[in-house]
């Protein structure tokens, strides 16, 4: 499934200081502060599960790109954005074109298979009360040992992405028991946390 979601979600690119800047693979995501952290999904929102019928309940029609270039994606099927005080959200769906291109038909068209939440506060991981027994946790840059840590859930379908110890990103793609039915649509989870450092 994550093979699915990677080639859906826009690349993006963060000035750091002294001249440096980053590559993910994903759009940063998070919790604000004081929201409890779930295992399987977002705000009610579970992949593989919920549809985008579901997600329009529960958030209302997607808000149009804002004009002001501070966010380059294309809005289509494929995805919705939701914009917040604390986080931006993209919620990734199936499509007509991503079942033919996996060869992937258990999954309905406009079904949730992923959600990306951009973080803005960036709280310490320790405030999200995981239990690190869960996850694998492996140093997702490249070059490596720059203080990035990403911890991965492939059970649970979760990923989290921190960087000297502030989340930066979650990942929400869908159980393991969910994903099965459809084994062409995985890939490897580390990648959710890729990010690559350079001049």
């Amino acid at each position: 499934m994550l093979a699915g979601i990677y080639t859906l979600v826009l690349g993006w690119r963060m000035k750091c200081t002294r001249g440096l800047a980053f590559t993910a693979v994903f759009l940063m995501m998070g919790l604000p502060q004081g929201t409890a952290f779930h295992y399987n999904d977002w705000r009610g929102i579970v992949p593989l599960h919920s549809t985008k019928a579901d997600v329009e309940r529960l958030l209302g029609p997607p808000p149009p790109r804002p004009k002001d270039g501070t966010r380059l994606y294309t809005p289509g099927p494929a995805s919705s954005h939701y914009f917040f005080e604390n986080e931006d959200v993209q919620i990734v769906y199936m499509t007509d074109e991503l079942a033919e291109r996996t060869g992937c038909s258990a999954f309905p068209v406009d079904m949730v298979i992923g959600i990306l939440v951009t973080l803005k506060n960036h709280p310490p991981l320790h405030d999200l009360g995981i239990d690190k027994n869960k996850f694998v946790t492996h140093d997702p840059s490249e070059p490596p040992n720059l203080g990035f840590l990403a911890y991965v859930d492939n059970k649970d379908g979760v990923s989290i992405c921190t960087g000297a110890g502030k989340v930066w990103e979650i990942l929400y793609y869908g159980q393991a028991r969910d994903r099965q039915v459809c084994p062409n649509f995985n890939g490897d989870p580390t990648e959710s946390c890729m990010v690559r450092v350079g001049d």
